[in-house]
C-alpha cells in the first residue's frame, strides 16, 4: 500500500494550522526560515515539515522571527 503524503497548504490554511498570522509565516517564507515551495505569487506549505522546523527551533532557543500568535 502507498504511503499518502498530506496535501500542500497555502499560507492561510498553514497559519491557521500553527495558530499564527498570515504575515508572520509569509515573513519567515520570505527568509527562508521556514521551508516552501514558491508557486507564482503563492507560498505553498508541507505541514509535516513546517511543524518539524518550528519545533526544532523552539528546542535550540531560536528567537529569531519568533511567532506572532493569534
Amino acid at each position: 500500500m502507498t504511503r499518502r503524503e498530506p496535501p500542500l497548504l497555502n499560507v492561510s490554511a498553514m497559519a491557521r494550522q500553527l495558530g499564527v498570522r498570515a504575515s508572520w509565516l509569509r515573513d519567515e517564507a520570505d527568509e527562508g526560515r521556514v521551508p516552501a515551495v514558491r508557486a507564482g505569487e503563492t507560498y505553498l506549505f508541507d505541514p509535516i515539515t513546517v511543524e518539524r522546523v518550528l519545533r526544532e527551533r523552539a528546542r535550540s532557543g531560536d528567537q529569531k522571527g519568533h511567532t506572532d500568535v493569534e
